[in-house]
């Protein structure tokens, strides 16, 4: 490298031997802390250096990433000093991980030379309230007798928002069938083998119990991921279930007539008039009728609040004075505007003030029956 050009600096090793041979010899030295600081700036510097791609030492590592997800939550900075509950987990952290260097992985997991009977990759679930992961294991069977190697792992702590335990073992199952499907694929390449799923979960064993009998009664039907087309279709279909409930006489309430409501092609009742000849998106000139009171007006509902909770105050106000201001309007409580005005074509304010133009205008999120 010399003889190139290139002058490598800042040789760093955890062998004091060698570090000391290195210093001998003239070689520019990184020199190494050992100094443990109670900071979550140190912290995150410590788990970064760890190097561990394929998951040999999740049990480790998972610690650290519960511990940093804390921080977070109690939202202390960068060089604040740690509150004694995690101070005291760091600490015991770092006092054992100079043991890490007594683990030995062999390299070698399936040699391609030797004639084995049976190859076969085992994946394990499991899940806490914590934390969430899996871990692939390779059998081999051969004359020399049976093997078990650790190939990989994969850990994830739980999310903030309050998240079952029943949820967390089913996300750790599919971890594990990802994992394990990556892994199936590299193993081929030498030998074909068996796969095993393994979880103590009732309720994933429920699932996945579930899952593959609706398979088996509908072997025509290929299951594959949710589609923007498939999720347009069950949108449709739980519209026309909640108008069941609007139109069970099979005509228009008189409570809706104002709206001047239509049947589209696909069987669902939408709001007709004014904006016909807008240029907006169809769905937006024509939103569909929703019952009050249905399971999915409430689903929307509250969809639409979660939106509304991210953005800023001041914006959820003018929004939220603006659509009440429209919905006063469309009552006859504002300006002496009649009770029975409709939705046409134009909106009529003959009586009554006219309304000053503003940089602000009434917004219709989607109608429902009221």
């Amino acid at each position: 490298m010399e003889a190139a050009g290139m002058d490598l600096r800042k040789w760093i090793t955890n062998d004091t031997n060698l570090m000391e041979q290195w210093k001998k010899e003239n070689f520019n030295v990184h020199p190494v802390h050992e100094t443990i600081k109670n900071m979550k700036r140190f912290i995150l510097q410590a788990v970064g250096k760890i190097f561990d791609p394929l998951g040999l030492i999740s049990p480790f590592t998972v610690r650290m990433k519960y511990l940093l997800q804390d921080l977070w939550k109690e939202e202390i900075q960068w060089d604040d000093p740690l509150p004694t509950h995690i101070e005291k987990e760091w600490k015991k952290w770092c006092e054992e991980l100079p043991h890490l260097r007594n683990i030995k992985i062999p390299l070698l997991v399936l040699d391609s030379t030797l004639l084995e009977d049976d190859v076969e990759l085992h994946s394990f679930s499991e899940a806490s309230k914590k934390a969430y992961g899996a871990a692939i294991y390779l059998r081999t069977k051969s004359r020399n007798g049976i093997s078990v190697k650790l190939v990989t792992s994969k850990s994830r702590v739980a999310p903030l928002n309050c998240v079952t335990l029943p949820r967390l073992e089913l996300l750790g199952a599919l971890v594990a069938a990802r994992r394990a499907s990556k892994v199936k694929k590299i193993v081929n390449l030498k030998r074909s083998c068996l796969q095993y799923h393994w979880t103590d979960s009732k309720i994933v064993l429920f699932c996945v119990d579930k899952e593959f009998n609706y398979n088996c009664r509908n072997k025509s039907k290929k299951v594959g991921p949710l589609t923007v087309a498939k999720f347009k279709e069950s949108e449709i279909k739980l519209i026309k279930h909640a108008q069941r409930s609007l139109f069970y006489k099979k005509e228009i309430p008189s409570n809706i007539s104002n709206l001047f409501p239509f049947v589209d092609g696909e069987g669902i009742v939408r709001v007709g008039g004014r904006l016909e000849n807008a240029s907006v998106p169809y769905l937006n000139k024509h939103p569909a009728i929703l019952p009050k009171g249905s399971k999915l007006s409430k689903l929307y509902v509250n969809s639409l609040h979660t939106a509304l909770s991210r953005w800023p105050s001041g914006i959820v106000k003018c929004c939220t004075t603006k659509i009440l201001a429209f919905e006063q309007w469309r009552n006859g409580k504002l300006l002496g505007a009649p009770a029975k005005s409709g939705l046409g074509p134009m909106l009529n304010f003959t009586k009554g003030r006219h309304l000053r133009q503003s940089g602000f205008s009434a917004v219709d999120v989607f109608p429902l029956a009221v």
